[in-house]
């Protein structure tokens, strides 16, 4: 159990960190079921660096995207990437439909982006999201994102057949929307399901059923320890960096001087999929400080999370420092 703002314990070797509601975890996927959808759009976008091409959901190969009454939304601007420059409107409870030809644990991320149009105020939406019976969002706005792209990703597993993705407009809004959906099958062999359960407490015990089909699993934060820049990895998740969750004795953190060798990856623990190599190439840690203080330096990292939730923490190390770059997660 990880309460708001608790600090984590000193770590003089750490990498990266991954929080999420109870799981955060993928690796490589293979490509049976896949879905990369441009919401209210008549054409494909790219995106993540031109490495993959969103289509229309009026695309007539794929007939059941959009359900119900809905409204296409666009604005053109130079300065917005091109995903985003439409989006689809409800203005009552809708929904998205997909083929699933799998069982499995799948990857579904959400993408928003708001601007004011001819046709919708999408600063103005209030809603909710939900799924496979589980609530994604709720009373979701975008309205303080800051003028950026809000992308939320969830873990379900998912049984085959058709899957539905609902966008239902709150009593205190009349407008829900979406710019972009993605649906893809990640690789489940990687989740273990038994863990290692801590109390607030203190308390330790056993956790199972990270694999269960009654939960759903939120990313919450990706963090890159010691890295130059965000890194975004094969399966199109970004890695960002730590110093501004860095907290207590900031004078004394440094980042370690990159390494360019290739991690040597045990499969047992860890592939190329689990992060990319410049994550575990880099790392935070303590300057070199001497005098009668230097046993008291530490480094402290503080994560915003949700009271009274459980969370699935994950932290990998690499050794590099001596040079050997196997790796533990």
């Amino acid at each position: 159990m990880v309460h708001s703002y608790k600090t984590l314990s000193q770590l003089r070797l750490l990498l990266p960190l991954r929080f999420s509601l109870l799981l955060l975890l993928s690796s490589v996927y293979t490509v049976a079921d896949k879905y990369f959808i441009n919401c209210g759009a008549s054409s494909n976008a790219s995106f993540y660096n031109n490495s993959q091409d969103f289509v229309p959901d009026i695309n007539s190969n794929f007939p059941c995207f959009s359900t119900g009454k809905s409204e296409q939304v666009s604005n053109t601007s130079a300065s917005i990437q091109e995903l985003y420059q439409t989006a689809r409107v409800y203005r009552q409870p809708c929904s998205y439909s997909f083929e699933i030809e799998q069982n499995g644990t799948y990857i579904v991320r959400l993408h928003f982006f708001a601007y004011l149009s001819r046709v919708a105020n999408l600063y103005d939406a209030l809603f909710n999201v939900s799924a496979s019976g589980f609530s994604l969002l709720t009373n979701f706005s975008i309205r303080n994102s800051s003028g950026s792209p809000v992308i939320k990703e969830f873990f379900l597993t998912i049984p085959q057949g058709e899957f539905k993705i609902h966008f239902i407009p709150s009593q205190d809004s009349s407008l829900a929307f979406v710019n972009a959906i993605e649906v893809f099958l990640a690789d489940e062999t990687r989740i273990t399901d038994n863990v290692t359960r801590v109390t607030s407490a203190g308390n330790v015990g056993n956790y199972k059923g990270l694999l269960s089909q009654s939960q759903v699993l939120h990313t919450i934060h990706r963090i890159n320890f010691g890295g130059s820049q965000n890194e975004f990895d094969d399966l199109w998740r970004n890695w960002v960096l730590d110093d501004s969750y860095l907290i207590l004795n900031r004078d004394s953190a440094k980042n370690s001087t990159p390494h360019s060798q290739t991690p040597n990856y045990d499969p047992a623990r860890a592939t190329k999929y689990t992060a990319p190599d410049r994550v575990y190439q880099t790392a935070k840690q303590l300057k070199e400080v001497s005098g009668n203080n230097a046993s008291l330096l530490n480094l402290t990292w503080r994560f915003p999370v949700s009271k009274n939730t459980r969370h699935f923490v994950r932290v990998h190390f690499c050794d590099i420092m001596i040079l050997d770059l196997r790796i533990l997660v």
